[in-house]
């Protein structure tokens, strides 16, 4: 049974939509909540959020959560 690695692409799908839906610029996303939405493990999706983290997209990563940050430009991109 391999685990399905998305691109970090779809990673950021995934926490842009969870962003527009409470429409605030800055939101806490639980990591288990990503885990199921790409079906991914733990430490598979921490070092993908980590990745993201680099990217400037994350602005913190606790055992739990990833704060997400994002400008109000950024917000509009696609």
């Amino acid at each position: 049974m391999g685990i399905k690695n998305p691109s970090l692409q779809d990673a950021l799908e995934v926490l842009l939509q969870r962003q527009r839906e409470h429409g605030k610029p800055v939101i806490d996303y639980p990591i288990s909540l990503l885990q199921r939405r790409l079906r991914l493990g733990y430490a598979c999706a921490v070092s993908l959020m980590g990745e993201l983290k680099l990217l400037g997209f994350v602005r913190t990563i606790s055992e739990t959560a990833v704060q997400l940050t994002f400008s109000p430009t950024e917000q509009d991109s696609p």
